[in-house]
Formats: C-alpha cells, structure tokens, sequence
C-alpha cells in the first residue's frame, strides 16, 4: 500500500469519528452515556469502526491477520 491509497482510508475513518461526535452534540447525548450506543448513533458508530478498521488493515495488512 502507498500513502495515497491509505492517506483517503485515514481522513474518511476521521471524518466519520467526527460526523459521529457532532451528531452526539448536536443532540447533546454525552459520548460514554447509553443513549451514545443505541439507534442511529450506533449506526454512525459501527461507520465510524468500519472506516477505521478499513485504513488499519491497508496500513498494517501484517498485523490484521
């Protein structure tokens, strides 16, 4: 992998970790509260874990196995 395949995997995973923490604020739901892990925060959350799992596995392929 070079840096521009992995450098768009890395800014999509931050990107979603932070379209996931202004959706919390915007409802002002606290990150480490239940109501952070149910309903569509949970879906923006599980993005925002696929995205980053994305980048880890085509940054690091020998430590993903």
């Amino acid at each position: 992998m070079t840096t521009d395949t992995i450098a768009p995997l890395y800014h999509a995973a931050i990107q979603a970790d932070n379209d996931w923490q202004a959706a919390l604020d915007r409802a002002g739901v606290d990150r480490y509260s239940a109501a952070a892990s149910q309903g569509y925060f949970s879906e923006m959350y599980a993005a925002k874990v696929a995205a980053y799992d994305a980048f880890r596995i085509a940054a690091f392929p020998h430590a993903s196995r």
